[in-house]
């Protein structure tokens, strides 16, 4: 049972002062209910104006917009509502908290396993994990309201490990 907790004991750390820094770097928004003010995502509801009319006339959903760029995808402004199993996995990763101090959470959380998946300590996980995790422009895309961008990023690092795992057999 020893055996178990010190084990465990470093990366249950890690994963408390990763949702400690995040909660406290985003307490205005967590306690005060203050929001940022994200311009794609204001934007987005702008860009989908079309696409929310055309479904209210027809009953049907476009994928095609023509107020943004001369014409885009829609798959970013309004789109059917789906049961997407990735969505479910998105929210455990990010405690289904909002996306902004969850996706701090999930970028300091992605770096941690990939240090781990290299050989690193967890003591220098957390380390690592925490300097990229409030990398300036980590924290501008937030900001920005590049939300998918930083999924991205906060996922890339973890696939990445995964990926040397795998052609190490382990």
């Amino acid at each position: 049972m020893k055996s178990i907790l010190k084990k465990i004991f470093p990366h249950a750390l890690a994963v408390a002062i990763f949702y400690v820094l995040s909660i406290v770097y985003f307490s205005p928004a967590v306690f005060d209910n203050k929001t940022l003010p994200q311009a794609d995502v204001k934007s987005s509801t702008a860009w989908g104006s079309d696409l929310k009319e055309y479904h209210n006339q027809t009953g049907d959903y476009a994928f095609w917009s023509n107020s943004m760029f001369s014409g885009m995808p829609a798959n970013y402004t309004y789109m059917p509502p789906t049961n997407n199993v990735f969505k479910i996995f998105g929210k455990i990763l990010t405690l289904n908290a909002s996306l902004n101090y969850g996706l701090l959470f999930l970028y300091m959380i992605g770096f941690y396993i990939f240090v781990l998946a290299i050989g690193g300590k967890p003591w220098l996980g957390i380390v690592g994990a925490v300097a990229y995790g409030f990398c300036t422009y980590n924290l501008v895309i937030i900001e920005a309201g590049h939300i998918n961008k930083g999924l991205v990023m906060a996922t890339m690092a973890p696939i990445l490990g995964g990926i040397m795992l795998t052609y190490r057999k382990k």
